[in-house]
């Protein structure tokens, strides 16, 4: 008999130009009369903050200070002022981490203890506030998960408050909100996106459900990834083609979970800050070579995306093109990153591939089994750039 399988998403998604000028109709969905509002720092002083200011009434509460990776001592500060303010509705407006900040603290203002007690699987008691999610960029795809990911400082460990509880409200996929995203964050974001794509689609666990969705935000991302990191080249039909993009990659995670790119991306980002999205860059393609044999039909159709003279290959051919294709694009994007530029070096190759291998869901996940001999030479390929070869 078939295993049951779920999808998770927010109860309203609403996509399209302008489309938080719907705030204050949610508002009163709600009946929120004192909302708090998580801004990315990196959009204080935008026209995204003035169109905002335009649309909340004057009883809400504005945090500003966000930090890439929020920290657990962070969400138990800003639940605080949430607390005090008497917060009924928490929106979140800009990147994986200002989005996981806020959906954290809407849960938080309805549990007693530190966020540092939540993290892991369905350990919030209660429901909080309704939350309303805006990102800013594409690719974290929080606004679609009910994960919010936490640093622990203490213990330098990175883990999730996982829980029903966390899924957002109402995500809003507004493209004007991301039409002014620096190049750099751009080319970080996308990639994670695609990464979630791929990673969803050819994860162990992945369902009917889960694929459909992995293989529309593969499409759309793939599609308008070129110009959505190009500030000069981007309209308003590419961005929100990469939003909804983002947007099913992140519902196909939920539904199948992560992969190896990402177990291996951990200890890049908690030892040496590696942003997420870099991490999956430097990775990727390595990880793709690695899987190939067991991803055929997956990596046949993303090389006959990005490459249509592919599809006149076999299926195997295809497939094994899909791995240099995807080097190609990320220097044909700019994204001529390596270990070495992070300053990691040969010699620590071998603890890196010890805590490479710590993150147990994501490597079982994984559609080939992965060892600490394996995990080692990915890192060795990513040490310097160097474009994979079909």
């Amino acid at each position: 008999m078939p295993v049951p399988f779920q999808l998770r998403q927010p109860r309203f998604v609403y996509c399209g130009s302008d489309a938080v000028g719907l705030i204050p109709e949610l508002l009163k969905r709600f009946a929120s009369s004192r909302s708090f509002v998580v801004l990315d720092q990196g959009l204080v002083n935008t026209p995204v903050a003035a169109r905002l200011c335009e649309l909340l009434p004057a009883t809400t509460k504005l945090f500003t200070e966000t930090t890439p990776d929020p920290s657990v001592d962070l969400v138990d500060s800003v639940t605080s002022v949430a607390r005090a303010h008497g917060a009924d509705l928490v929106i979140g407006v800009g990147g994986g981490s200002a989005m996981d900040l806020a959906k954290a603290v809407s849960v938080l203002v309805s549990n007693p203890d530190s966020a540092a007690e939540y993290q892991g699987f369905d350990l919030v008691k209660r429901a909080g506030v309704p939350k309303i999610m805006i990102p800013s960029t594409t690719g974290s795809g929080a606004e679609a998960t009910w994960s919010a990911v936490l640093v622990n400082r203490q213990l330098g460990k990175k883990g999730g408050i996982n829980s029903p509880y966390i899924l957002p409200d109402v995500a809003i996929l507004d493209p004007l909100i991301t039409m002014s995203a620096p190049r750099s964050v751009a080319l970080s974001s996308c990639v994670d996106a695609l990464t979630h794509a791929i990673e969803s689609y050819t994860a162990k666990n992945a369902t009917p459900m889960s694929r459909v969705c992995s293989d529309a935000a593969l499409r759309l991302i793939l599609g308008s990834i070129v110009e959505a990191c190009d500030p000069s080249a981007r309209t308003e039909g590419v961005m929100l083609n990469m939003l909804q993009g983002s947007y099913w990659a992140a519902v196909a995670i939920g539904g199948s979970e992560t992969g190896p790119c990402h177990a291996l991306g951990y200890p890049l980002g908690v030892r040496f800050a590696v942003p997420h999205g870099l991490a999956n860059a430097l990775l990727l393609p390595h990880v793709m070579e690695f899987n190939v044999s067991r991803c055929v039909e997956v990596y046949a159709l993303v090389a006959e995306l990005l490459e249509p003279g592919t599809a006149s290959l076999d299926r195997e051919a295809s497939a094994r093109r899909a791995p240099s294709l995807i080097s190609g694009l990320f220097a044909r994007l700019g994204l001529e990153v390596s270990l070495r530029s992070f300053g990691i070096t040969a010699d620590q190759l071998s603890d890196l591939a010890v805590q490479g291998l710590q993150l147990r869901g994501p490597l079982e996940n994984a559609p080939r089994p992965l060892d600490i001999d394996n995990a080692r030479e990915i890192y060795r390929k990513s040490l310097d750039p160097a474009p994979v070869v079909a």
